[in-house]
This record gives structure tokens, sequence and C-alpha cells, in this order.
């Protein structure tokens, strides 16, 4: 199984962005095994487990060079799920 997710970037492509009126982060996704996401790019090749259908993922806040501004922010990724 490979997975890919994509969205608008941050961080030169290596992020994704958030919208709203919070300033200085983006989303980053790694899996269980710490594999960053970049956004649009496959990841690399998972094996299928039997009778485990569950996908590990982490997704954090992370700096992307701007001023910190709090407020409220919101993102929309999308996935994909290749299954070979």
């Amino acid at each position: 199984m490979r997975v890919t997710f994509d969205a608008p970037t941050d961080r030169e492509g290596r992020s994704f962005a958030l919208f709203g009126s919070s300033q200085g982060v983006a989303l980053h996704i790694e899996d269980a095994a710490g594999q960053e996401s970049v956004p649009g790019v496959p990841m690399a090749l998972l094996p299928l487990v039997a009778g485990d259908m569950t996908l590990h993922y982490t997704l954090r806040l992370v700096g992307n060079g701007l001023p910190l501004a709090a407020g409220p922010h919101n993102a929309a990724v999308r996935f994909k799920l290749e299954y070979f």
C-alpha cells in the first residue's frame, strides 16, 4: 500500500499550509516510522497487515519562519491510497 497526501504547501513545499488569521505555523505529517510526508509525493510502500486496517500518522504544527501570531487556523489535506 502507498499513501500520498496533497494540499497547498508551506515551508518551500515541505509541509502543508494552514489558513486563517494565525501566522507562523504549518502542518507536518509523518508516519509511525518517522518518514515525513511531502505534499504531492507518494510515501514509501507499506505492507498490509492482516486484521489491521489502521493508518498510523502523526500531524503536528511546525514553524514556517514567519513571526507567530495567535488566531484560528484550518487545513484541508487530501490523501490517496494505492493498493498493489
